[in-house]
């Protein structure tokens, strides 16, 4: 019994290291968990990261639409783009000049009248 559970673990593969992904039409981008979003996996010095200190000035409209992060995104320079995670669900994203992106979720904005 010993030796059957033995081998059972060594030929399991590792289940901890998941990679999750999101699928922007054909493009399939690897992504690294923060906070509770996502952001794009290779991201240390990337812009997308620098939208994590920042925040975007909205005004009381904007805050009765539908998302009021995609007018965050493009308030600081960015243009959302809608991926498929690898769960099958739908999230947008906040894309930056260089190519980096993070979970519109994560972007902070302040309610100005």
């Amino acid at each position: 019994m010993k030796l059957l559970l033995m081998t059972l673990l060594i030929s399991t593969p590792a289940i901890a290291k998941s990679k999750f992904w999101a699928s922007f039409g054909s493009e399939k981008k690897n992504l690294k968990v923060i906070q509770s979003g996502f952001i794009n996996e290779n991201c240390e010095k990337c812009q997308a990261k620098g939208l994590l200190s920042k925040s975007a000035s909205l005004k009381k409209e904007n805050i009765k639409l539908k998302n009021p992060y995609a007018v965050a995104c493009s308030k600081l320079n960015g243009k959302v783009r809608i991926a498929k995670l690898y769960s099958g669900h739908s999230q947008s994203f906040c894309f930056m000049p260089d190519n980096s992106f993070v979970s519109t979720n994560l972007l902070s904005f302040k309610v100005e009248d």
